[in-house]
Order: structure tokens, then C-alpha cells, then sequence
């Protein structure tokens, strides 16, 4: 994302929507992952915008139960919200609503997907309430902080903020005591990029709460 500055990233996202863009509907279970790499920065034009908007929403009808999917769902209605204000476009502010909506459906379906997975653990049909996981995940609360700041709702800001970066220190604690318990193991591609993503997505959302306490 910075090798090549907003040029080298429209064009790799250009060319993935050219490559998928065209499969069909035997191809939409991909439209999640492709569409992905183009909504966690800015600096995509409005047509390559809807062209990834295509293929997530097309993910999502596929299965509408992944919060995979959901996310990067509220990612692209956020992306698309933001080149809509920044074109003075009241429009915006839907794609904001929008983005909040998808975001809170992803944290419900995480939060059953969990629950599942639980209850088929265990025999004794035990289902407590689990704080953390109708709380979702850190790359959830971090988008719905950046909506709610485009929305001017300043009060829910902090909280999400806050509970997007308790739920990644859990996960890097989780994952530490996991080493300890079973042998220390090198980090994944998937779980070092992982946190690539958080670093840079929280970088962006620091810079919008500091640009409106100025």
C-alpha cells in the first residue's frame, strides 16, 4: 500500500477486478477474498469502487452467514462513503449507515459461528454468555469507529476504538499462551498480515479522531 503510492494500488486492484469481475456466479464464494485488498485503503476510483462492490455484494449472497464477508461488505460501503464526501456527495452519509449496518450484522454472525462451534465442544449443553464474542472482532470495531467519526456520532468513537484494541491484545495473549502450551510456533503468513491490517487500519483511524481534535 505504500510501494507505488495510489497508482500502483488502483492498478493491482484494477487488474484483480478485471481477472473476477467477468467469472459468474460459480466464482462469487472468491468475491470476499479479491475484493478484499482493494477496501482496506483508500484511493480507488468510483467505477473500480463499484466493480468490488459487485463482487463482495456477490459473496455475501452466496453466504450471507460469513462475517468474513460482512466485513469486507462495511469496508467497501465505508471506502465508498468516503470518496462520496470527499466529492461533496450527501450520498455519503448512507454509505456510512450502511457500512455501520453490514459491520454489526458481521459481529452477530461471528458471534453465532462462535457459539456453534462451542456448543459442539461440549456435552453438557452449557452456553454461557460469552462477553467476547458478541463483542466480534477488532477488525470489525475498527471500521464501525471510522463510520461513526464520518458521522459525527463522537460519543461511540473511543468505545469502539477501545474495544477494537482490547480484543487484539486478547488474541495476541490467546495466541502467546497457545505457544506456551503447545511449543512456540513461527506466526502464519495470514496471522503476521493480520496484524499488518490492524496496524495500518488503526494508523488511518488516528489520523481521522487527531484531524477532528484539531
Amino acid at each position: 500500500m505504500k510501494v507505488g503510492g495510489n497508482i500502483a494500488y488502483q492498478e493491482t486492484c484494477q487488474n484483480i477486478i478485471k481477472e473476477y469481475q467477468d467469472k459468474g456466479k460459480d466464482y462469487d464464494y472468491l468475491g470476499g477474498i479479491v475484493a478484499w485488498p482493494c477496501v482496506i485503503n483508500n484511493g480507488l476510483t468510483r467505477s473500480q469502487l463499484e466493480s468490488v462492490g459487485k463482487l463482495i455484494n456477490g459473496a455475501v449472497e452466496d453466504n450471507p452467514s460469513s462475517y468474513y464477508r460482512l466485513n469486507t461488505l462495511g469496508a467497501f460501503h465505508y471506502r465508498m462513503g468516503v470518496l462520496l464526501k470527499d466529492n461533496g456527495d450527501s450520498a455519503g452519509l448512507n454509505s456510512f449507515q450502511s457500512a455501520i449496518e453490514s459491520l454489526e450484522r458481521s459481529q452477530r454472525a461471528f458471534a453465532t459461528s462462535r457459539a456453534a462451534r462451542i456448543s459442539e465442544l461440549r456435552d453438557d449443553r452449557f452456553h454461557p454468555p460469552f462477553t467476547e464474542l458478541q463483542e466480534g472482532r477488532a477488525i470489525d470495531w475498527i471500521f464501525l469507529a471510522m463510520a461513526y467519526w464520518q458521522l459525527d456520532q463522537i460519543s461511540n468513537v473511543d468505545s469502539a476504538n477501545y474495544k477494537a484494541k482490547a480484543l487484539s491484545y486478547h488474541e495476541m495473549v490467546k495466541r502467546s499462551m497457545q505457544n506456551l502450551l503447545h511449543g512456540s510456533e513461527p506466526d502464519s503468513a495470514r496471522q503476521i498480515w493480520n496484524r499488518v491490517e490492524l496496524e495500518h487500519l488503526y494508523k488511518e483511524l488516528g489520523h481521522l479522531v487527531q484531524s477532528g481534535r484539531q
